[in-house]
Protein backbone atom coordinates (compact mmCIF):
# COMPACT_ATOMS: atom_id res chain seq x y z
CA UNK A 1 0.00 0.00 0.00
CA UNK A 2 1.56 3.38 -0.97
CA UNK A 3 1.69 6.20 1.29
CA UNK A 4 -0.82 8.37 -1.34
CA UNK A 5 -3.30 5.99 -0.60
CA UNK A 6 -2.91 4.42 2.95
CA UNK A 7 -5.78 6.04 5.42
CA UNK A 8 -4.19 8.02 7.88
CA UNK A 9 -6.56 11.07 8.69
CA UNK A 10 -5.75 12.56 5.54
CA UNK A 11 -2.87 12.73 2.66
CA UNK A 12 0.26 12.32 3.56
CA UNK A 13 1.52 14.37 1.25
CA UNK A 14 1.27 18.05 1.13
CA UNK A 15 -1.74 19.23 0.05
CA UNK A 16 -2.24 22.71 -1.84
CA UNK A 17 -1.57 24.07 -5.35
CA UNK A 18 -3.66 23.35 -8.11
CA UNK A 19 -4.64 20.08 -7.82
CA UNK A 20 -8.40 19.57 -8.79
CA UNK A 21 -9.48 18.68 -4.99
CA UNK A 22 -7.71 21.80 -3.90
CA UNK A 23 -9.47 23.68 -6.72
CA UNK A 24 -12.59 22.50 -5.76
CA UNK A 25 -12.50 23.00 -1.55
CA UNK A 26 -10.84 25.92 -2.19
CA UNK A 27 -13.66 27.55 -5.07
CA UNK A 28 -16.67 25.99 -3.42
CA UNK A 29 -16.27 27.20 0.41
CA UNK A 30 -15.54 30.82 -0.62
CA UNK A 31 -18.40 31.00 -3.01
CA UNK A 32 -20.53 29.66 -0.33
CA UNK A 33 -18.55 31.97 2.29
CA UNK A 34 -19.19 35.17 -0.24
CA UNK A 35 -23.03 34.34 -0.76
CA UNK A 36 -23.85 33.40 2.84
CA UNK A 37 -22.34 36.65 4.29
CA UNK A 38 -23.41 39.11 1.30
CA UNK A 39 -26.82 38.08 1.25
CA UNK A 40 -27.78 36.72 4.34
CA UNK A 41 -25.17 38.45 6.67
CA UNK A 42 -24.42 41.63 5.27
CA UNK A 43 -27.32 43.14 3.21
CA UNK A 44 -30.34 42.11 5.62
CA UNK A 45 -28.37 43.43 8.71
CA UNK A 46 -27.47 46.87 7.06
CA UNK A 47 -30.95 47.11 5.97
CA UNK A 48 -32.15 46.53 9.48
CA UNK A 49 -29.77 49.07 10.90
CA UNK A 50 -31.65 51.76 8.62
CA UNK A 51 -35.21 51.06 9.48
CA UNK A 52 -34.72 51.16 12.91
CA UNK A 53 -33.25 54.34 13.07
CA UNK A 54 -33.67 54.88 16.95
CA UNK A 55 -36.32 52.25 17.72
CA UNK A 56 -34.26 49.98 19.11
CA UNK A 57 -31.45 49.97 21.67
CA UNK A 58 -28.23 51.13 21.32
CA UNK A 59 -26.36 48.44 21.99
CA UNK A 60 -28.72 46.51 19.50
CA UNK A 61 -27.90 48.91 16.83
CA UNK A 62 -24.15 48.79 17.51
CA UNK A 63 -24.15 45.53 17.23
CA UNK A 64 -26.14 45.04 14.13
CA UNK A 65 -23.47 47.88 12.51
CA UNK A 66 -20.27 45.25 13.87
CA UNK A 67 -21.87 42.29 12.19
CA UNK A 68 -23.16 44.02 8.92
CA UNK A 69 -19.07 45.60 8.50
CA UNK A 70 -17.64 42.39 9.63
CA UNK A 71 -19.82 40.30 6.89
CA UNK A 72 -18.88 42.89 4.77
CA UNK A 73 -15.10 42.27 5.43
CA UNK A 74 -15.55 38.55 4.96
CA UNK A 75 -17.49 38.43 1.88
CA UNK A 76 -15.46 41.13 -0.28
CA UNK A 77 -12.24 39.53 1.39
CA UNK A 78 -13.33 35.67 0.31
CA UNK A 79 -14.00 37.07 -3.55
CA UNK A 80 -10.50 38.56 -3.83
CA UNK A 81 -8.50 35.61 -1.72
CA UNK A 82 -10.90 32.95 -4.39
CA UNK A 83 -9.46 34.98 -7.29
CA UNK A 84 -5.39 35.09 -5.46
CA UNK A 85 -5.76 31.63 -4.36
CA UNK A 86 -4.90 30.88 -8.47
CA UNK A 87 -2.51 33.31 -8.96
CA UNK A 88 -0.18 32.99 -5.37
CA UNK A 89 2.45 31.27 -7.29
CA UNK A 90 3.32 33.98 -9.64
CA UNK A 91 4.97 35.85 -7.65
CA UNK A 92 5.70 37.45 -3.95
CA UNK A 93 3.45 40.58 -4.17
CA UNK A 94 0.74 38.22 -5.17
CA UNK A 95 1.56 36.01 -2.03
CA UNK A 96 2.02 39.37 0.20
CA UNK A 97 -0.94 40.78 -1.06
CA UNK A 98 -3.17 37.67 -0.21
CA UNK A 99 -1.70 37.57 3.42
CA UNK A 100 -2.85 40.93 4.16
CA UNK A 101 -6.01 40.17 2.63
CA UNK A 102 -6.69 37.63 5.57
CA UNK A 103 -5.31 39.78 7.97
CA UNK A 104 -8.20 41.63 6.89
CA UNK A 105 -10.66 39.04 6.56
CA UNK A 106 -9.79 37.96 10.15
CA UNK A 107 -10.48 41.13 11.24
CA UNK A 108 -14.11 41.17 9.34
CA UNK A 109 -14.56 37.48 11.30
CA UNK A 110 -14.04 38.84 14.46
CA UNK A 111 -16.25 42.09 14.30
CA UNK A 112 -19.11 39.75 12.98
CA UNK A 113 -18.60 37.60 16.19
CA UNK A 114 -18.54 40.34 18.42
CA UNK A 115 -21.32 41.92 16.67
CA UNK A 116 -23.30 38.94 16.62
CA UNK A 117 -22.28 38.49 20.93
CA UNK A 118 -23.96 41.76 21.68
CA UNK A 119 -26.82 41.13 19.48
CA UNK A 120 -27.42 37.79 21.16
CA UNK A 121 -26.32 39.22 24.86
CA UNK A 122 -29.00 42.27 24.11
CA UNK A 123 -32.24 40.25 23.07
CA UNK A 124 -31.94 36.81 25.05
CA UNK A 125 -34.54 37.79 27.42
CA UNK A 126 -36.63 39.68 24.56
CA UNK A 127 -40.16 38.49 24.30
CA UNK A 128 -39.78 36.58 21.34
CA UNK A 129 -42.59 34.78 18.73
CA UNK A 130 -40.66 31.75 20.08
CA UNK A 131 -38.14 32.02 22.61
CA UNK A 132 -36.03 28.45 22.14
CA UNK A 133 -36.44 29.41 18.61
CA UNK A 134 -34.99 31.99 18.42
CA UNK A 135 -32.17 31.63 20.64
CA UNK A 136 -31.20 28.21 18.63
CA UNK A 137 -31.11 30.59 16.19
CA UNK A 138 -28.66 33.07 18.13
CA UNK A 139 -26.38 30.63 19.48
CA UNK A 140 -25.70 28.71 15.61
CA UNK A 141 -25.49 32.09 13.95
CA UNK A 142 -22.90 32.89 16.43
CA UNK A 143 -21.00 29.38 16.40
CA UNK A 144 -21.57 28.56 13.05
CA UNK A 145 -20.61 31.83 10.95
CA UNK A 146 -17.59 31.80 12.94
CA UNK A 147 -16.45 28.39 13.09
CA UNK A 148 -17.52 28.00 8.81
CA UNK A 149 -15.45 31.84 8.45
CA UNK A 150 -12.27 30.56 10.53
CA UNK A 151 -12.42 27.20 7.86
CA UNK A 152 -12.16 29.50 4.86
CA UNK A 153 -8.62 30.77 6.38
CA UNK A 154 -7.48 27.15 6.82
CA UNK A 155 -8.96 25.68 3.44
CA UNK A 156 -6.89 28.86 1.62
CA UNK A 157 -3.41 28.51 3.84
CA UNK A 158 -1.92 25.46 2.04
CA UNK A 159 -1.17 27.32 -0.76
CA UNK A 160 0.61 30.01 1.30
CA UNK A 161 2.89 27.41 2.55
CA UNK A 162 1.23 26.72 5.54
CA UNK A 163 -0.76 24.05 7.64
CA UNK A 164 -0.10 21.54 4.48
CA UNK A 165 -0.06 18.48 6.39
CA UNK A 166 -1.84 16.45 8.53
CA UNK A 167 -2.44 18.85 11.17
CA UNK A 168 -3.52 21.15 8.76
CA UNK A 169 -6.02 18.71 7.29
CA UNK A 170 -7.29 17.50 10.95
CA UNK A 171 -7.68 21.16 11.76
CA UNK A 172 -9.92 22.23 8.62
CA UNK A 173 -11.92 18.91 9.16
CA UNK A 174 -12.30 19.91 12.71
CA UNK A 175 -13.43 23.51 12.46
CA UNK A 176 -15.68 23.06 9.54
CA UNK A 177 -17.52 20.03 9.99
CA UNK A 178 -18.24 21.55 13.26
CA UNK A 179 -19.35 24.64 12.07
CA UNK A 180 -22.00 22.49 9.88
CA UNK A 181 -23.25 20.85 12.81
CA UNK A 182 -23.86 24.17 14.99
CA UNK A 183 -25.55 25.69 11.87
CA UNK A 184 -27.64 22.94 10.63
CA UNK A 185 -28.99 22.26 13.58
CA UNK A 186 -29.36 25.26 15.49
CA UNK A 187 -30.16 27.56 12.55
CA UNK A 188 -31.68 25.79 10.09
CA UNK A 189 -33.03 22.17 11.61
CA UNK A 190 -34.68 23.43 14.81
CA UNK A 191 -36.30 27.07 13.79
CA UNK A 192 -37.57 25.38 10.83
CA UNK A 193 -39.40 22.45 12.72
CA UNK A 194 -40.73 24.90 15.09
CA UNK A 195 -42.21 26.67 12.17
CA UNK A 196 -44.11 23.66 10.57
CA UNK A 197 -47.03 24.39 13.17
CA UNK A 198 -47.57 28.03 11.53
CA UNK A 199 -48.61 26.79 8.80
CA UNK A 200 -51.32 24.47 6.93
CA UNK A 201 -50.05 21.10 5.71
CA UNK A 202 -51.42 22.11 1.72
CA UNK A 203 -49.48 25.01 1.75
CA UNK A 204 -45.91 24.51 -0.28
CA UNK A 205 -44.56 26.90 1.79
CA UNK A 206 -45.26 23.95 4.77
CA UNK A 207 -43.64 20.99 2.48
CA UNK A 208 -40.58 23.25 1.82
CA UNK A 209 -40.19 23.70 5.34
CA UNK A 210 -40.53 20.09 6.52
CA UNK A 211 -37.78 19.22 3.50
CA UNK A 212 -35.68 21.10 5.04
CA UNK A 213 -35.94 20.59 8.17
CA UNK A 214 -35.53 16.87 7.49
CA UNK A 215 -32.14 17.52 5.11
CA UNK A 216 -30.64 19.73 7.79
CA UNK A 217 -31.10 17.14 10.25
CA UNK A 218 -29.44 14.89 8.13
CA UNK A 219 -26.69 17.05 7.47
CA UNK A 220 -25.72 17.77 11.00
CA UNK A 221 -25.79 14.29 12.18
CA UNK A 222 -24.19 12.89 9.44
CA UNK A 223 -21.07 15.59 10.15
CA UNK A 224 -20.23 14.81 12.96
CA UNK A 225 -20.44 11.19 12.60
CA UNK A 226 -17.93 11.85 9.71
CA UNK A 227 -15.62 13.93 11.64
CA UNK A 228 -15.88 10.98 14.04
CA UNK A 229 -14.90 8.14 11.27
CA UNK A 230 -12.25 10.63 9.77
CA UNK A 231 -10.42 10.85 13.31
CA UNK A 232 -10.32 7.33 13.70
CA UNK A 233 -9.21 6.80 10.16
CA UNK A 234 -6.21 8.56 11.28
CA UNK A 235 -5.61 5.83 13.96
CA UNK A 236 -6.14 2.73 12.27
CA UNK A 237 -6.75 1.41 8.79
CA UNK A 238 -9.84 -0.15 8.55
CA UNK A 239 -11.77 -0.92 5.29
CA UNK A 240 -15.27 -1.33 7.26
CA UNK A 241 -14.56 2.46 8.24
CA UNK A 242 -14.31 3.66 5.05
CA UNK A 243 -17.22 1.81 4.21
CA UNK A 244 -18.99 3.51 6.21
CA UNK A 245 -18.15 6.86 5.39
CA UNK A 246 -18.72 6.48 2.01
CA UNK A 247 -22.13 5.55 2.94
CA UNK A 248 -22.54 8.37 5.27
CA UNK A 249 -21.25 11.04 2.51
CA UNK A 250 -24.57 9.43 0.23
CA UNK A 251 -26.80 9.81 3.32
CA UNK A 252 -24.97 13.39 3.28
CA UNK A 253 -25.73 14.27 0.00
CA UNK A 254 -29.31 12.98 0.40
CA UNK A 255 -29.43 15.78 3.18
CA UNK A 256 -28.13 18.56 1.36
CA UNK A 257 -30.58 17.79 -1.72
CA UNK A 258 -33.41 17.68 0.55
CA UNK A 259 -32.27 21.05 2.34
CA UNK A 260 -31.63 22.98 -1.38
CA UNK A 261 -35.22 21.37 -2.46
CA UNK A 262 -37.04 22.42 0.92
CA UNK A 263 -35.40 26.20 0.66
CA UNK A 264 -35.89 26.28 -2.80
CA UNK A 265 -39.92 25.46 -2.31
CA UNK A 266 -39.81 27.89 0.37
CA UNK A 267 -38.18 31.00 -1.92
CA UNK A 268 -40.62 30.09 -4.46
CA UNK A 269 -43.85 29.97 -2.68
CA UNK A 270 -42.63 33.07 -0.60
CA UNK A 271 -41.10 35.37 -2.99
CA UNK A 272 -44.50 37.46 -4.26
CA UNK A 273 -45.50 37.73 0.04
CA UNK A 274 -45.07 41.00 1.66
CA UNK A 275 -42.56 40.87 4.47
CA UNK A 276 -42.37 42.62 7.55
CA UNK A 277 -38.41 43.06 7.40
CA UNK A 278 -39.08 44.21 3.32
CA UNK A 279 -39.01 42.28 0.19
CA UNK A 280 -35.21 42.90 -0.74
CA UNK A 281 -34.21 42.18 2.56
CA UNK A 282 -36.25 38.71 2.84
CA UNK A 283 -35.57 38.04 -1.06
CA UNK A 284 -31.90 38.76 -0.42
CA UNK A 285 -32.18 36.27 2.41
CA UNK A 286 -34.07 33.35 0.96
CA UNK A 287 -31.45 33.50 -2.31
CA UNK A 288 -28.18 33.80 0.37
CA UNK A 289 -29.55 30.78 1.89
CA UNK A 290 -30.08 28.93 -0.80
CA UNK A 291 -26.93 29.44 -2.42
CA UNK A 292 -24.64 29.65 0.87
CA UNK A 293 -25.61 26.62 2.60
CA UNK A 294 -25.50 24.09 -0.98
CA UNK A 295 -22.34 25.46 -1.14
CA UNK A 296 -20.82 24.99 2.68
CA UNK A 297 -22.62 21.72 2.46
CA UNK A 298 -20.86 20.53 -0.52
CA UNK A 299 -17.30 21.88 0.91
CA UNK A 300 -17.20 19.55 4.05
CA UNK A 301 -17.43 16.93 1.66
CA UNK A 302 -14.54 17.97 -0.05
CA UNK A 303 -12.27 18.31 2.57
CA UNK A 304 -13.28 14.73 3.91
CA UNK A 305 -12.95 13.02 0.84
CA UNK A 306 -8.86 12.87 0.63
CA UNK A 307 -9.22 10.55 3.87
CA UNK A 308 -11.45 8.26 1.52
CA UNK A 309 -8.38 8.33 -1.09
CA UNK A 310 -10.15 10.74 -3.14
CA UNK A 311 -9.90 14.67 -4.59
CA UNK A 312 -6.28 14.88 -2.57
Amino acid sequence: MTERTRLTGGPSTKVGGHTLGNVLRVTVLMLGIFFYFLLVACIPRSKEIQDLNDRAPDRYRKGLYLTAVGSGIIEGCAVLLLVLAFLVHKSKIMKMTGIALMVLYTFGALLNMIGLGIIADETWNWDHENDTSYRSNMVGLLMGEASIAVAGLLVLLPDYGVLQGKVGHILRAVVLMLGIFFYFLLVACIPRSKNLDDYKPEDDFRKGLYLSAVGSGIIEGCAVLLLFIVLLLGCRAMSWLKFTGLALIVLYFLGALLNMIGVGMMTHESWDWKHPQGDASYRSQMVGTLMGEACIATAGVLVLLPDFGYLY
